[in-house]
């Protein structure tokens, strides 16, 4: 490893100070041994140092002509497929470009890769690749929009972490997993479409996500890890059927968090969960959850808990002196459809699923919102009409 680490090194300092073409400049494919088990080759139009390593070849530096603006990776060097890079040189590398483009047969994206390229504006990731590296692309803060093909279904923690500027991306449709800090500060992110199949949120996946406001997790998510939506802008979350756990920090900093579904699978809250989360004034607890941490709800000072008498959910707010109301001692809140002791955008979605003819449950008398019998569309304009701030009158 130090060995590694010391010819990295080394390299780093060729391809830094030495920014020039070689006396001798190499053909296609022709390898000169460069010593210390260091070989350099022209590939794709590119001097490419490279070295020896099991299944393939590793990327160890470049030599490139000052002014080159984009940047061709190769998915092959000396005939073996480019299987690993230097990831930490490439970041002094890659920041010199504008462009990054991968040969169109590359099957994987090296670890590390374009790591803090803030310069790179654009990234071309090829239709065959399957595998893309840890921290592939973080702190690239030019990129606005990534597509990921449907073949990349392999793919590592962090890869665009700290991509302040990234508006949009498409992930793989038979993804089952997010990773870790996949998509963490990724601040100017406004909307995710996750693919049906996901069934793990990796730990902050969404951490800081300031911008994103909403999100739809697929129905078969049975994890969500720790501090997945950290920090972000979501306003409502509804956690699908199947969560056994919320884990540490998982909502934590949310500040304009308003509403949280929480299904009756779940049985667990731990530590900070929803620490800090002050504009989360009512929260259903299912009797369901057996365990909650003392400091689950730390910071929100206004909320009050709906708990099923004799659950431990009252037990715990008794004990910790959190405010809260027994399920079903309440009269109904005229236009509250889910129940949940509130009228916001979540009752308007549930009614418009009602009437449109999903089979969703709700309280029919409370959706007559309009006082004529019956729920229908006219409701749902009126509710939407009172949940946007208009002046109108729930019957």
């Amino acid at each position: 490893m130090k060995k590694t680490r010391l010819l990295c090194l080394l390299t780093a300092l060729t391809v830094c100070l030495a920014l020039t073409p070689w006396a001798g400049q190499a053909e296609e494919n022709e390898i000169y041994d460069e010593g210390d088990g260091i070989y350099s080759t022209v590939a794709a139009g590119w001097n490419w140092l490279f070295s020896y390593v099991e299944n393939g070849a590793r990327i160890e530096g470049l030599r490139y002509f000052p002014g080159a603006m984009d940047m061709v990776i190769p998915d092959t060097i000396a005939g073996l497929p480019v299987v690993e890079s230097c990831g930490w040189l490439f970041m002094q590398i890659a920041r010199n470009f504008s462009s990054i483009r991968f040969m169109d047969n590359l099957t994987y994206i090296p670890n590390w890769v374009c790591y803090r390229a803030v310069n790179v504006r654009e990234v071309s990731i090829p239709p065959k690749v399957q595998h893309v590296g840890c921290y592939a692309f973080a702190g690239c803060t030019g990129i606005e929009e990534v597509y990921l093909p449907d073949t990349a279904l392999r793919l590592e923690d962090g890869i665009f972490e700290g991509c302040e500027n990234l508006k949009k991306i498409r992930m793989p449709a038979g993804l089952t997993r997010i990773p870790e800090s996949f998509l963490s500060v990724c601040t100017s992110l406004e909307h995710v479409d996750i693919p049906a199949g996901v069934t793990a949120i990796g730990g902050w996946a969404f951490n800081y996500c300031t911008a994103l406001t909403s999100l739809k997790l697929p129905a078969g998510v049975t994890y969500i890890g720790e501090r997945a939506f950290g920090y972000s802008g979501l306003t409502s979350l509804e956690i699908p059927r199947g969560v056994e756990q919320i884990v540490y920090q998982t909502f934590m900093g949310c500040k304009n968090l308003r509403h949280v579904t929480i299904p009756d699978t779940v049985t667990r809250i731990d530590r900070s969960a929803f620490q800090d989360c002050t504009a989360l004034t009512r929260l259903t607890i299912p009797a369901s959850v057996t365990s909650i941490h003392a400091d689950a709800f730390s910071g929100c000072d206004q909320l009050v808990l709906t708990v099923d008498e004799g659950s431990y959910a009252q037990q715990y707010a008794e004990e910790n002196k959190i405010p809260y109301v027994l399920r079903g001692s309440e009269p109904a809140l005229r236009g509250d459809v889910n129940g949940d002791g509130q009228v916001d955008i979540m009752d308007v979605i549930r009614l418009l699923k009602a009437v449109s003819g999903w089979q969703v449950e709700y309280d029919r008398d409370v959706a007559d919102v309009t006082g004529d019998g019956t729920a229908d569309i006219m409701d749902v304009i009126r509710l939407l009409k009172h949940v946007s701030g208009w002046s109108v009158t729930l019957e």
